[in-house]
């Protein structure tokens, strides 16, 4: 590899989703530093609403319809001259028949420290991408979406490996002017540009061209860096402007546009303290991609305070810290052994810059490529591995690293050989006898491996009073047997739903995980729509069910019920 001609030095960090306002905001217009107001809503009406409904409540709430986004009932919205976010907001969370409505968040970049320069390429010998390339060095025929500020398209160490959409490439197509392929965008070849809504997603930030080389900077060319995949396909998606500033709506698009459009790994240096229901539902949407996000570059711990995308409760994401050259946790990254699956080198991490150039960047961002191209790798090997198997050989095959016990849910760094050379089988049938034959042998070691046993679950509710319960929250204990992540939905019957005039009889959720065996304490919070029509209730029966999911993808319920009083 030709020695880097050109170094900057850059604080470059994880992008943030900050839907809430700052100081001197209007209620209805929050802001961020370099980023236009918001004006937008997200509203998501229930699937009996008929388009006429729609229309109607549109009209009650004094807001016109956007956009329709690619969620089943998700709507972009904008308010009537005079009319704050904040009033829509809260006209439409009013009406029966919408299930939720938020603002359109704000997504940006925010800066870290960056080190000084050590060495090149340090994290590719760390996590053995060298054994692994014994294995396969990627295939051009994986695509990987990258959600960030675009990529340098004249990189020459990326402009072979970026993806062209067939629909539009060939025959003059690229450059004709006509959506060739019917998804309603001209002349995407290389992707989209949400920002500007064109074809032209190209970088004027930096970050996304760097997370890129880190995926797939093209190997064994003589140029540049090696990224983990010498070959595969990258996908730019550029929802963030060159002040690293974006949209939630935006983001949502592209996710939608990454999974239509075949790529079964997205990387997604997203996240901010907002849970974003609609964001969720984008993601629980593409259930056939791989979603790998970054944990946080606030030193904090995600269990405590979270971090979305990372903390949603998904079979389709994973979460990922920084390590340093020690393998432990670096000093700026996020940690938490129930949300935050494993560690992956981000610091001194040496990748592509705009301008043919070259950068030494420090963040989990830097670090969730490595992740997502690992996964690529894998796909490349073996084409058949469902998002569970890519999720399960990740987390299964890491580096146990003392200092990452208790930091992270797997305790390890990721080891992208050893991931690679021992994926997941899926479960065997059981053998069949024929009859006269002797009896079947006992199953192997390794046949025995296999993990097919429910995590045990127990699930107790703090009878609060309703008054809490309205303002903090309802309070439960949740118990597993092993490492697992849980869901838990709160509910009451279908008549006390009427009786309280509400849409569904789900009153709230939380989403968590468990490192180990053991208890937790878990807050579901209500919304202050259903506060509201808890005032008038003298007492209420509550169900509370949870879902506890092991690593090998096991799962059992179990359900708890309370009544709570004034």
């Amino acid at each position: 590899m030709r020695a880097l001609s050109t170094w900057i030095v850059a604080s470059l960090a994880l992008l943030l989703c900050l839907p809430a306002g700052v100081p001197g905001a209007e209620p209805g217009g929050p802001t961020a530093p370099g980023s236009e107001a918001v004006t937008h809503v997200i509203v998501r009406f229930a699937a009996d609403v008929s388009t006429r409904e729609r229309a109607d409540m549109r009209a009650r709430a004094d807001v016109e319809r956007d956009a329709t986004l690619p969620v089943r009932g998700l709507d972009l919205v904008d308010p009537e001259p005079g009319v704050s976010v904040g009033a829509a907001v809260a006209d439409l969370e009013r009406m029966d028949g919408v299930v939720y409505a938020e603002p359109d968040g704000i997504v940006r970049q925010a800066a870290t420290p960056n080190d000084p320069l050590l060495s090149y390429e340090w994290n590719l010998t760390a996590i053995r991408a060298p054994e692994a390339w014994d294995v396969t060095t990627g295939s051009a025929q994986v695509t990987v979406g990258v959600v960030d500020t675009g990529i340098d398209a004249t990189h020459p160490d990326l402009a072979p490996n970026l993806w062209a959409n067939p629909g539009e490439s060939g025959g003059g197509r690229e450059t004709n002017g006509l959506d060739d392929d019917g998804n309603g965008r001209i002349d995407d070849v290389h992707g989209w540009d949400f920002v500007s809504r064109d074809g032209q997603p190209q970088d004027g930030n930096g970050h996304g061209t760097h997370v890129s080389g880190t995926i797939a900077a093209r190997g064994n060319d003589a140029i540049g860096v090696a990224g983990l995949n010498w070959s595969s396909a990258l996908m730019p998606l550029r929802v963030l402007g060159d002040d690293g500033s974006g949209f939630v709506s935006d983001a949502i698009t592209a996710y939608a546009y990454a999974a239509r459009n075949g790529a079964r790994v997205l990387n997604a240096s997203l996240g901010g303290s907002r849970f974003s229901r609609a964001e969720h539902d984008a993601l629980a949407a593409a259930p056939n991609t791989l979603f790998v996000v970054a944990a946080g570059n606030d030193g904090a711990d995600n269990d405590a305070t979270p971090e979305y995308p990372c903390d949603y409760d998904l079979a389709n994401v994973v979460c990922v810290a920084a390590s340093g050259h020690d393998d432990a946790l670096a000093s700026f990254s996020n940690y938490g052994p129930a949300n935050v699956d494993l560690a992956a080198p981000g610091v001194d991490i040496a990748s592509t810059w705009p301008g043919g150039r070259y950068a030494l960047l420090d963040g989990t961002s830097m670090a969730t490529p490595h992740v997502a191209g690992a996964a690529a790798l894998l796909l490349a090997h073996d084409g058949t591995l469902t998002v569970a198997g890519l999720r399960a050989a990740l987390l299964s095959s890491v580096q146990p690293v003392a200092a990452l016990a208790g930091r992270v849910a797997t305790g390890g760094r990721l080891d992208v050989a050893a991931a690679l050379s021992a994926p997941p089988a899926p479960p065997a049938p059981p053998p069949v006898r024929a009859a006269g034959a002797p009896p079947v042998a006992a199953p192997t070691a390794a046949a025995s491996a296999v993990d097919r046993t429910a995590p045990g679950v127990s699930l107790r509710i703090d009878r609060g009073t309703l008054r809490t319960i309205r303002v903090r929250g309802l309070r439960l204990a949740l118990g597993a047997s092993e490492a697992c992540r849980a869901r838990i939905d709160v509910g009451i019957d279908a008549r006390s739903a009427r009786r309280l005039h509400l849409s569904s009889r789900t009153i709230g959720r939380a989403s968590t995980r468990l490192g180990a065996a053991g208890h937790k304490v878990v807050t579901v919070r209500i919304s202050e729509r259903v506060a509201r029509a808890l005032r008038s209730v003298a007492r209420l029966r509550v169900v509370a069910h949870a879902v506890a999911v092991d690593i090998a993808g096991n799962q059992r319920r179990t359900e708890r019920a309370a009544t709570l009083r004034r």
